[in-house]
């Protein structure tokens, strides 16, 4: 028998949930420490990475920290899609 869309949703949708969980409860981690590479990149671990795949960030300076502000792209060019 094959699965019908609804239920392929479904799944889909309690996947996303459980990694959304495993994901938050990597944030209640210890934070850990990262520096900027020789070309001025940081490393941002593979579980944020994976929850904001369709964003965009605005970044600033706010009381001496560096700010990520997500914002979610949808379609957008060939270019906005490569990252």
């Amino acid at each position: 028998m094959t699965p019908t869309t609804t239920t392929l949703n479904r799944k889909r949708s309690i996947s996303g949930k459980i990694k959304e969980r495993r994901a938050e409860k990597a944030f209640d981690s210890e934070p850990k420490l990262y520096k900027f590479d020789n070309h001025g990149k940081i490393y941002v671990p593979s579980f944020i990475r994976k929850l904001f795949h369709s964003h965009r960030f605005a970044v600033y300076v706010e009381s001496g920290k560096i700010v990520l502000d997500p914002v979610k792209v949808e379609g957008g060019s060939h270019e906005d899609r490569k990252y």
